[in-house]
């Protein structure tokens, strides 16, 4: 467990993360209220041992940007929790990745969200690959979040997710040390935490 997080605290996060994953689709406002309140114990501790808490997202927006992304990103929000996500566009791709790569320097926790077209995004792959190496040097939590795909897809390249993978980079043949910087985060050991889970019943 990294440094910057401590046991209890990581596992109340996961554990509110999950909850809102699960209900954060709910037109219930009450519930949606009660979600919002489950974090705002757990925001004011991280604001003590963190300082302000921002939270990097990583996501296939194409597959998920109007699904439960949308209700989680909401939920952290009104907790306190200053969430970034990217917005790409290629006709600011140089400044968008300046802007993007700042941000998750700046976080202290990422959440990978995995989908069976993530594979297929670069934008995300360097994400990935970025996140990572703030994990290894103790600077960065990273989450994994498994939307519909399974740890072993991911880890192993298979499935739809490992068909996405290596047309992304056939794509980019030309940039092999890009490609093996994808390759290393998909399979590093370094899994600061997990968690598994399939929302297909609740879309």
């Amino acid at each position: 467990m990294s440094a910057l997080f401590p046991p209890l605290l990581y596992f109340r996060f996961t554990q509110l993360l999950y909850i809102c994953c699960i209900s954060g689709q709910s037109k219930d406002h009450q519930t949606q209220n009660n979600i919002i309140s489950s974090f705002e114990p757990l925001m004011s501790e991280l604001d003590r041992l963190l300082g302000r808490s921002q939270v990097f997202v990583s996501f296939c927006k194409d597959e998920l940007g109007d699904n439960f992304v949308m209700h989680l990103v909401w939920a952290l929000r009104d907790s306190g929790i200053n969430v970034f996500t990217d917005t790409y566009n290629p006709r600011e791709k140089q400044q968008q990745q300046q802007v993007l790569t700042s941000s998750i320097e700046k976080s202290n926790i990422a959440l990978a969200i995995f989908s069976k077209r993530y594979s297929e995004s670069n934008w995300c792959l360097n994400e990935l690959a970025k996140m990572n190496k703030l994990a290894k040097e103790g600077k960065l939590v990273v989450i994994h979040v498994f939307y519909n795909v399974k740890p072993n897809e991911v880890r192993k390249l298979q499935g739809e997710f490992g068909i996405h993978f290596r047309d992304t980079k056939e794509r980019f043949a030309m940039e092999p040390m890009m490609v093996q910087s994808w390759e290393e985060s998909l399979k590093s050991p370094i899994m600061t935490g997990r968690i598994d889970m399939s929302l297909e019943a609740h879309m």
